[in-house]
């Protein structure tokens, strides 16, 4: 059973995971492992009977769900950065800092986060933070299909009518 908010436990975290229109919202530990966050957006899509998200299969394995985050947090139109990804920013910039690569060369090397790196607090997220997700598929292997993830607008339209 997935935990309940509650205004007495602060790590307790609501989280927004989207993709093209669809948000999903998940509480969580804020030191929950990633691992657990897909398998737990996975148990939601069963629990509702969601078989495809944007036409796209739900998966039945979480090491199927691609995780990104978000380039600048106020502005969510300015892109995503794949958590793999955000990896290797990590080993290139202490590279580029004559630094020993560290713990993102070992992060590299196995393809994995570490458990230190591997929560939304350890990536910089709080509470409310908004993730990117998508499903890996054999095509995408070869070409990387980008983060499909749709961000409303409120802009008023020229052509609707007074009220």
């Amino acid at each position: 059973m997935s935990p309940t908010k509650s205004d007495s436990d602060p790590s307790l975290w609501t989280l927004r995971f989207k993709n093209h229109k669809t948000t999903i919202l998940l509480y969580a530990e804020s030191t929950t492992p990633f691992k657990k966050l897909k398998q737990d957006l996975l148990t939601a899509f069963a629990s509702t009977s969601v078989a495809t998200v944007n036409g796209h299969p739900v998966p039945s394995s979480p090491a199927e769900v691609q995780f990104a985050l978000p380039i600048d947090k106020n502005d969510l139109e300015q892109g995503w950065t794949s958590l793999e990804e955000e990896e290797l920013l990590e080993l290139d910039n202490e590279m580029l800092d004559g630094k020993k690569p560290g713990a993102a060369a070992k992060k590299k090397s196995t393809g994995a986060t570490s458990p230190e790196n591997d929560s939304p607090l350890a990536v910089g997220l709080r509470d409310g933070g908004v993730l990117a997700f998508r499903f890996k598929s054999s095509a995408d292997d070869e070409i990387d299909s980008g983060w499909d993830v749709k961000i409303p607008t409120y802009e008023i339209e020229e052509d609707m009518p007074d009220a």
